[in-house]
């Protein structure tokens, strides 16, 4: 059997479409005055499926991420709010695979903000890969209490509530094999 992917619909954030393209609008003299739109941008994760290995790219939002005992902080929710149904959840969409949390080997993280972090917790059994300064910047988010960021500080607070295995991947890794025929390319952390 070859290597199967899976992409993941987990529901959107609804942003300002500034936040998404830099200067989608901007005011000039001839346009003192322009009004922004709102655009819904998707969240989404990979599966990959391969014979000796189950690969996750990326976990989603939590599902209790919004509302007043929200796990995001309230100006989080108010600027950039989570739209999904219960089906949109991480692990209601593995189960729609026959699958569970357990099932994933190895999860990759692109990075660790809200909609890509927020289902760590779920994933006590299995690798999970992060670049090394990606990794110091949520945690320095985490152990200053800093809620400012996408970082969300109660998501963080769970992923240390049970061991877990961390895999960083160092500034000078350039890529490294998954499983056959899937590598992992090191782009740097962050957005890249």
């Amino acid at each position: 059997m070859g290597n199967k992917l899976f992409v993941l619909d987990l529901g959107e954030i609804r942003v300002d479409e500034n936040f998404i393209i830099a200067n989608s609008t901007f005011v000039t003299p001839q346009k003192p005055t322009v009004s922004s739109r709102l655009i819904d941008i998707p969240v989404s994760a990979y599966l990959i499926q391969c014979t000796d290995a189950t690969v996750l790219y990326d976990t989603g939002c939590h599902p209790e991420c919004m509302g007043t005992n929200g796990r995001w902080p309230a100006q989080s929710q108010l600027n950039a709010p989570y739209i999904g149904a219960s089906e949109c959840n991480l692990p209601e969409r593995l189960r729609q695979l026959g699958l569970s949390p357990d099932d994933i080997s190895t999860v990759v993280l692109s990075h660790l903000h809200n909609d890509h972090a927020g289902c760590v917790e779920y994933f006590g059994k299995s690798r999970l890969i992060a670049h090394e300064d990606e990794f110091a910047t949520a945690v320095r988010y985490f152990a200053t209490g800093d809620h400012s960021s996408p970082y969300i500080v109660k998501d963080i607070e769970a992923w240390f509530a049970a061991p877990r295995n961390w895999d960083l991947v160092s500034r000078d890794e350039r890529e490294r094999e998954l499983a056959p025929g899937v590598t992992l390319l090191n782009f740097g952390s962050g957005h890249a």
